[in-house]
C-alpha cells in the first residue's frame, strides 16, 4: 500500500537522523507555559501565550519539513537545514497558516448558520406535526424522521469541516518541497489531494488513529487527577482565577511531562510522514495546479504567491 510505503520512508528518515528530535523538543517546551497557566487558572494569560506559540509554529513546521525532505533525498540532514529552511519559508508558511485558519473559520461559521437554520426549520416542523396530528402514530413517526434529518444535517456539517481540513493540510509541505508562495501552497494542497483522494483518505485515517493514541492517556491523566470539574470555577465577579481542572500538582506535572514527550517523539514522525507522502504521490499529478517543481527548499524568496 502506497500510504504504508510513505510511512516507512518517513519513519526511516527520522530514525536515521535523530537530530530531528531536537527542534521537536524545543517546540514541545514552548508549549509548556500555556499548559501551566491553564492548570493554575490563568486562562487569559494561557490564551495569550498560545497566540505567541502559533506565531512560532510555522518556523518549526517549515524547518522540520525541510529536514525531512533533505533526509528523504540524501539520507541525512542537520540542524543547519532546519534553521535555513525555517528562516526562508517562515513568512510563507505563516501567511498560508493564516489563510487556512481564515478558510476553516469561514466554513465553520457558514456551517453553524446553516445548521441553526436547518435545526429551527426542523423544530418548527416537528411542533407543527405534533400539534396537527394530536400525537397519533403517523405524527410521531414523521417527527422522528425530522429529528433524524436534523442529526444528518449536523453530521453533514462535520463532514464538510473535516473535508476542507483534509484538502488544506499539505500547505506547509508544498511551501517547502515545491518552494511555492502562501496562496500557491494552499492551491497546491487542494490540487494534490484532489488527484490523490483515496491515498489521502488512508493517510488521514492513520493520523486520526495516532491522535486517538494521544487522546486516551490525556483524558486518563485528567480523570486520574480528579477530572474536569466546572464547579471549581469561581463565581463571576469574585476576582478569583477560573480553573476548570480539579487536579493536583502531581497530575499537572505528569500531564506536562506527557505533553512534552508526545510532541518530541511524534512531531518529527508526523512531518516526515507528510513529506514522504507528498513526495511519493506528487508524481501522479505533476504539471497540475502549478506544476510540481524540483526547486530546492532553501532557495528563492518567500512571497504571497509565485
Amino acid at each position: 500500500m502506497s500510504v504504508l510505503r510513505s510511512l516507512r520512508r518517513g519513519v526511516g528518515a527520522v530514525v536515521g537522523n535523530p537530530s530531528m528530535f531536537v527542534p521537536a523538543l524545543l517546540f514541545a517546551l514552548l508549549g509548556l507555559p500555556p499548559i501551566a497557566l491553564l492548570f493554575t487558572g490563568r486562562t487569559l494569560l494561557s490564551n495569550g501565550y498560545q497566540i505567541v506559540t502559533l506565531l512560532v509554529a510555522p518556523l518549526f513546521l517549515a524547518g522540520t519539513v525541510g529536514m525531512a525532505y533533505e533526509a528523504l533525498r540524501t539520507g541525512h540532514t542537520s540542524l543547519g537545514e532546519f534553521g535555513r529552511v525555517g528562516r526562508h519559508k517562515y513568512v510563507t508558511v505563516l501567511l498560508a497558516e493564516i489563510g487556512q485558519v481564515a478558510v476553516m473559520a469561514t466554513v465553520v461559521v457558514a456551517g453553524m448558520i446553516a445548521t441553526f437554520v436547518a435545526t429551527a426549520v426542523v423544530g418548527v416542523g416537528v411542533l407543527g406535526v405534533a400539534s396537527g396530528t394530536g400525537g397519533d402514530g403517523f405524527g410521531s413517526a414523521l417527527g422522528v424522521g425530522m429529528l433524524v434529518l436534523m442529526v444528518g444535517v449536523y453530521l453533514l456539517f462535520l463532514l464538510v469541516v473535516l473535508l476542507v481540513g483534509m484538502f488544506l493540510q499539505f500547505y506547509g509541505v508544498a511551501a517547502v518541497v515545491e518552494d511555492t508562495g502562501a496562496v500557491g501552497s494552499l492551491r497546491r494542497s487542494v490540487g494534490f489531494v484532489r488527484k490523490n483522494l483515496l491515498p489521502t483518505l488512508g493517510y488521514s485515517v492513520l493520523l486520526f488513529l495516532v491522535g486517538l493514541l494521544n487522546w486516551v492517556p490525556t483524558v486518563g491523566l485528567l480523570f486520574a487527577g480528579g477530572g474536569v470539574d466546572p464547579a471549581t470555577s469561581p463565581a463571576p465577579g469574585s476576582g478569583a482565577a477560573a480553573n476548570p481542572f480539579d487536579v493536583d500538582a502531581t497530575t499537572a506535572l505528569a500531564f506536562g511531562a506527557y505533553a512534552v514527550l508526545w510532541t518530541t517523539v511524534v512531531y518529527p514522525f508526523q512531518r516526515a510522514f507528510a513529506t514522504a507522502f507528498f513526495v511519493d504521490h506528487r508524481r501522479s499529478d505533476a504539471g497540475v495546479d502549478g506544476a510540481a517543481s524540483s526547486a530546492p527548499a532553501s532557495g528563492g524568496s518567500a512571497s504571497l504567491d509565485d
